[in-house]
């Protein structure tokens, strides 16, 4: 009787699991009821605090004449006092449920960054459906001019395009690959400050046909309450391939005395670099066109349309402080082991008015060392790079051991005259750790809450540097003459 009992038992809790799972199946929703939002831009609010912009992404329709065609976006606008209110707003009146699980990038205009974010950067942490992985971008233009003047040409998905845009700082050294985690992490770190991607909008037009939701024809983003704008922008057109041209080097000197274990000396930064400022990526010294991004200035770069990604903001805390060029972000990169590869033209120390091309390559980490001296912060750095000569003004035949050597002291000084420039700069003119050295500096103190009384991040304006970089020249890539 009792193995009856068991028995019947068993059969109704398997029966009550197996039906647990049907529970609520009439409450999932299909994918078709929901709008993707690809990218987030958010502006500051003319009627409320901040203007959010959404874009969507409508799939093509099925046919073979669709296949190669370039899918549309649609772009709303509304202003909230939150992106959550935001988000509310636009369920109102899109036929489908806003879903934020595969936005892509974050964009925030400089205005906005520069009077603090972090209210915005909490909110987007907090949110289930938005990954930690998103790009996190400042716009030097709106945000809304970024995302209506993005062209993707070689690329059918906006999103697909999004996702694969910062990675070209694997290879170009302009850029970082920072994503929201990255951002948030380093807000709430006592040893380090945020950084972010910084973006600017080519053309500030908005492309294809606009048409307005409920009939509204204005284009203008709207008050909470009120019809919000809807355009729809076909992504089509070819995506520029020219290379960056004509960076000068930087002008600005730091000078310090430095003193350990009672022996001074003093260290004099910003020399060297080249005279003529011959342009490419990274070329260019005192003599160079100034290099200028943010703030309405960017680099030359000779896109007609769409969008760049060139250079890097810098925060002090939530706020942004400044902008790098993209010979200190190259700096930025080596300095926190982030470089892959890149192309750099240099002078030819032989002729300044002629360059030399090197692919250049990391040959090891960074050796980094502080010490805590009096309260002030002594920084060593040791950077050494691989770089393989893949153009030149003469064949190889003619390349002696002797020029070679030559090549790899001049390349070394002008990486360590850049670093210098960068470090400094961050440090004097920013007062923000975006490389990261406080986690160097922790060793110097007993405890955790030592180091945070020391308040690293206010007294990193009183650093001074020793850099050391070392280039390693190869040249047996080169044509050799007959």
């Amino acid at each position: 009787m009792i193995k009856h009992l068991y028995k019947y038992i068993a059969i109704i809790v398997i029966a009550i699991i197996f039906s647990s799972g049907f529970v609520g199946a009439n409450n999932i929703q299909s994918v078709d009821d929901l709008a993707y939002a690809v990218a987030i831009g958010i502006d500051v609010g003319e009627t409320e605090r901040i203007k959010v912009t959404f874009q969507f992404t409508m799939p093509n329709s099925s046919g073979e004449n669709n296949a190669g065609e370039t899918a549309p976006a649609v772009i709303d606008t509304v202003e909230a006092a939150c992106i959550d209110s935001a988000v509310n707003l636009v369920n109102t009146f899109v036929s489908k449920e806003v879903n934020l699980s595969h936005c892509k990038v974050i964009v925030i205009s400089e205005e906005l960054a520069r009077s603090g974010i972090s209210k915005e950067i909490y909110s987007l942490m907090n949110k289930v459906q938005v990954r930690p992985d998103s790009n996190v971008i400042i716009s030097t233009t709106t945000a809304q001019e970024y995302i209506e003047s993005v062209k993707p040409g070689l690329e059918n998905l906006v999103a697909k395009f999004y996702e694969i845009l910062p990675r070209s700082s694997e290879y170009t050294g302009f850029t970082s690959d920072i994503q929201l985690i990255d951002f948030f992490r380093n807000l709430e770190s006592k040893a380090t400050e945020p950084v972010a991607i910084l973006g600017h909008a080519v053309s500030a037009s908005t492309t294809g046909t606009s048409s307005s939701s409920s009939g509204s024809g204005s284009e203008n983003s709207s008050s909470e309450g009120s019809v919000p704008s809807q355009s729809t922008a076909g992504q089509g057109g070819g995506e520029s391939g020219t290379q960056p041209q004509g960076q000068g080097g930087q002008g600005n000197t730091q000078q310090g005395q430095t003193g350990q274990g009672g022996q001074g000396s003093t260290q004099q930064q910003g020399q060297g670099g080249a005279s003529q400022g011959q342009g490419d990526s990274s070329s260019g010294g005192q003599g160079g066109g100034s290099e200028e991004s943010g703030s309405g200035k960017k680099d030359n770069l000779p896109a007609d349309n769409g969008i760049e990604n060139v250079g890097l903001a810098v925060f002090k805390d939530d706020k942004m402080v400044g902008t790098l060029s993209k010979t200190e972000t190259l700096s930025h990169l080596i300095i926190t082991n982030k470089l892959k590869s890149c192309r750099l033209s240099i002078p030819d120390p032989e002729d300044e008015t002629k360059a030399i091309d090197f692919f250049l390559t990391a040959d090891s980490k960074p050796k980094i060392k502080v010490s805590i001296l009096n309260g002030t912060p002594y920084i060593s750095i040791d950077v050494k790079m691989n770089g393989r000569i893949s153009s030149i003004n003469q064949i190889s035949e003619d390349i002696s051991d002797e020029r070679i050597t030559e090549i790899e002291k001049y390349a070394s000084h002008y990486l360590q005259t850049h670093i210098s420039n960068y470090l400094y700069k961050t440090s004097k003119e920013f007062n923000s750790d975006i490389s990261g050295l406080g986690q160097y500096a922790i060793s110097n103190f007993k405890t955790r809450s030592e180091f945070e009384e020391y308040n690293w991040l206010d007294n990193f304006d009183n650093a001074f540097f020793n850099v050391n970089t070392e280039v390693k020249v190869r040249s047996n890539f080169l044509l050799i003459g007959t």
